[in-house]
């Protein structure tokens, strides 16, 4: 049975930090506010779809991710490392108040990516193209976690 101390503790882990700032616009006063909590919601959907997608083809050993990190030269090693970068930044996407560091790791990710292919790979990155700016989108957002991860006050209080 739940105390109402325990119940509070997991209500207050469940509150977004700095309400107004994170998930509203208030910028365009004939619209109204617009709730951006909407919009990450769906960011994070597409992201976790995608790169739980990505996760599973390159865990499972599909013949085109196995052709492609033995391209690289890093090993299969290497292909279940990212696919576990991977998994890790989709859950991360997912837990409150780790958003940013759920979208940095998917975003850092989607740089290698987009190097890998234009330098290694050939010119089809636009898998990795497209999902890095949302990646950057759901950061942007949330950009107040970003200053209590790293223990500093937000510049908006």
């Amino acid at each position: 049975m739940l105390t109402q101390r325990a119940l509070n503790a997991d209500l207050y882990a469940l509150q977004p930090i700095n309400v107004p700032d994170i998930y509203c616009d208030r910028s365009n006063s004939n619209s109204g506010v617009v709730p951006l909590i909407y919009l990450s919601r769906g960011i994070r959907i597409l992201l976790t779809l995608a790169f739980v997608g990505a996760e599973a083809a390159k865990l499972a050993g599909v013949d085109v991710m196995v052709t492609s990190f033995d391209q690289i030269g890093f090993g299969q090693g290497f292909r279940y490392l990212t696919g576990m970068i991977e998994v890790a930044g989709a859950v991360l996407l997912w837990v409150p108040r780790k958003y940013v560091i759920g979208a940095a790791l998917l975003g850092a990710t989607m740089v290698g990516a987009v190097m890998t292919h234009w330098f290694i790979l050939g010119p089809s990155a636009l898998p990795a193209v497209i999902l890095g700016p949302l990646c950057t989108a759901v950061l942007y957002i949330h950009r107040d976690q970003i200053h209590a991860i790293l223990g500093r006050a937000s510049p908006n209080v």
